[in-house]
């Protein structure tokens, strides 16, 4: 491989979780790139209509935890296309991202899940709780913000910028306070403006 100072290398792979779970060949790309020099970070995405059923949400949560005790990377779990959740939901999505499950299994209905896979239930949302790994970071193609803080995530697991020089504060009154040059992390510009022009 060359040498990609400042950017992001992304590998798109596909959703099949047996790729992470049975099968060691994205454990060997990803110690092939940390033995090369590389900082690797791992992004789960979770479609945020997973959360219109309970079941889903924990099965999706359940695969993400897999995958990060599989890889044993630095990771970023995101809920994405959060800009399609239903505004009765939107309220909730703090407890969903904070997979707080005590709260978001008392408030659904019995017929999100059904009564002989309870205790099943239980179980699962009590391992993921109790390994205390899985949270996600919601992502709203639409708002600038939500596309900031997602790949500042990704730039702090990354590491990016522990080694640059800090830049002396200017107050906002005197100066038009300016981002020190790479402070959002080296494509985090370019990635943006792609997102907001699709």
């Amino acid at each position: 491989m060359g040498d990609y100072p400042d950017d992001y290398l992304l590998f798109d792979l596909p959703g099949q979780i047996e790729i992470f779970t049975h099968m060691d060949v994205v454990k060997t790309i990803v110690k092939y790139l940390q033995d090369h020099g590389y900082y690797v970070c791992s992004v789960y995405l979770l479609d945020v209509n997973t959360i219109v059923d309970m079941s889903k949400f924990i099965a999706g949560t359940l695969m993400s935890l897999s995958t990060m005790v599989g890889l044993e990377t630095s990771h970023v779990n995101v809920l994405s296309k959060c800009d399609q959740l239903p505004a009765s939901l939107k309220r909730k999505l703090d407890q969903y991202c904070e997979c707080n499950f005590d709260e978001l299994t008392l408030s659904t209905t019995q017929s999100d899940i059904p009564p002989r896979f309870a205790q099943l239930t239980s179980c699962i949302t009590d391992l993921v709780t109790n390994y205390g790994l899985v949270n996600f970071v919601p992502l709203d193609i639409r708002d600038e913000e939500s596309i900031r803080y997602v790949l500042g995530q990704m730039d702090e697991c990354l590491q990016y910028g522990d080694d640059l020089e800090p830049k002396e504060f200017v107050d906002p009154e005197e100066n038009e306070l300016q981002m020190p040059e790479g402070a959002d992390g080296p494509m985090m510009e370019r990635l943006l403006q792609s997102a907001l022009n699709t």
